[in-house]
């Protein structure tokens, strides 16, 4: 999902939920309760749109890199998949894989400019994986 399918799909669900409350405003059968749902509906629809394609990568991507595969297709993966992604925490997490297949190829120096241009925040108050990697990598 890129950029543009994201916002598009975004734009969609905000349509569809103020149409909701204006059919829900004329029509007073309509309950706040769908509202809501189809609300809800619509934002699970998203969060699946938006990390399937990133674990479909990440699986790929450990395969080619674990196995010695073909580092070379994994780094041109993650550079494609940081130039597209929609959102910048998404962008931000294929910048780290990038950083590993750059070091994966003996692109230390390139690698660790990568892994410092890195915004990764802790989720949840926990530090990232990353995070470890990038420790091993900077010394």
């Amino acid at each position: 999902m890129n950029r543009k399918q994201f916002l598009v799909t975004m734009i969609t669900i905000i349509v569809a939920s103020v149409a909701l409350i204006v059919t829900n405003a004329i029509f007073a059968y309509i309950q706040w309760i769908w509202v809501f749902v189809l609300s809800m509906l619509g934002y699970m629809y998203l969060r699946y749109k938006l990390s399937t394609p990133l674990q479909t990568f990440s699986n790929k991507f450990n395969m080619l890199v674990d196995y010695d595969l073909d580092v070379e297709t994994a780094e041109q993966m993650a550079k494609d998949g940081m130039n597209n992604s929609p959102t910048k925490t998404i962008q931000q997490l294929y910048a780290m894989y990038y950083g590993m297949a750059q070091y994966y190829n003996g692109k230390y120096e390139d690698a660790i400019k990568t892994f410092h241009l890195l915004e990764l925040n802790n989720e949840c108050g926990l530090p990232h994986p990353g995070f470890r990697f990038f420790r091993l990598c900077s010394f």
